[in-house]
């Protein structure tokens, strides 16, 4: 069995695609033998408003550095969000 983390966060882009901002909302760890899958719901509460930001999760083996980044993570993926402010 590995130990694994995952950092989710919300990351602003500027119009050449690289990070401007970004704010760290989760992090979630499993421990996960090998050919095994995990799986975990979640939800996000985001304080960062605004259109096309990329809800992303990072996956890393073992612990996460403190400033996680894409280019350091062993996987990534994403999802392009819109959060509006409440009301």
């Amino acid at each position: 069995a590995r130990e694994y983390t995952v950092v989710v966060q919300l990351e602003r882009t500027g119009a050449d695609g690289a990070v401007v901002d970004r704010v760290e909302l989760d992090r979630l760890s499993a421990t996960v033998g090998a050919g095994e899958r995990w799986t975990r719901r979640h939800e996000v509460a985001p304080t960062t408003t605004g259109e096309t930001l990329r809800l992303s999760y990072l996956l890393f083996a073992g612990d996460a550095p403190a400033e996680p980044t894409r280019a350091d993570a062993r996987h990534a993926t994403h999802l392009w969000v819109t959060v509006e402010a409440g009301g």
